[in-house]
């Protein structure tokens, strides 16, 4: 009982899996912040279905990458360095409920994280482009290839631009 209590555990973060796989020997900072939510969700391009950690998950930034925990038996925190986010997204459920999507094309996952200023500008200061909603679906789902941030030189030169693709990402734009 116990051992398949402990194969299940393990198989149920896959997606997670390749973010462990990829950053798990990548130390951290010493200068991170830990932000209050705590919560995470993992999405791929290469597996199906969606993985979330919540309620005892951590998220940790600095300038240099972000930090996941996802609290959870079997997982591992992991650094993402920032040279490995290609940019970001929106996925919102309404006004109330927005999410900033990470893309990170060497694992393929789209990780989510409920938006906030925080993540927002850091988007912007570290140069990340905000993708609209279509270019991230091609990518996620039809295995399309992400633009080069060197497109994106108006949103880095004027956060008022980088903010309004933001709402015309968050609309699916």
């Amino acid at each position: 009982m116990f051992v398949s209590m402990l194969a299940l555990l393990s198989g149920c973060s896959e997606i997670y899996g390749d973010l462990e796989f990829a950053y798990s020997n990548n130390s951290a900072p010493k200068n991170l912040v830990k932000l209050a939510i705590q919560a995470f969700s993992v999405s791929s391009r290469n597996r199906t279905g969606i993985e979330t950690y919540r309620g005892i998950a951590s998220i940790s930034l600095s300038s240099e990458g972000i930090s996941l925990d996802p609290g959870a038996p079997f997982t591992n925190r992991v650094f993402i360095p920032a040279k490995e986010i290609a940019g970001c997204a929106m996925t919102c459920f309404g006004t109330d409920d927005q999410r900033i999507d990470f893309l990170l094309p060497n694992t393929g996952t789209d990780l989510m994280v409920k938006s906030s200023e925080i993540l927002l500008s850091w988007c912007w200061e570290n140069k990340k482009p905000m993708f609209s909603g279509k270019t991230k679906r091609g990518w996620l789902y039809d295995n399309e290839q992400l633009p080069p941030a060197s497109e994106f030189q108006a949103q880095f030169n004027s956060r008022e631009v980088f903010d309004k693709q933001k709402v015309q990402s968050c609309l699916g734009y």
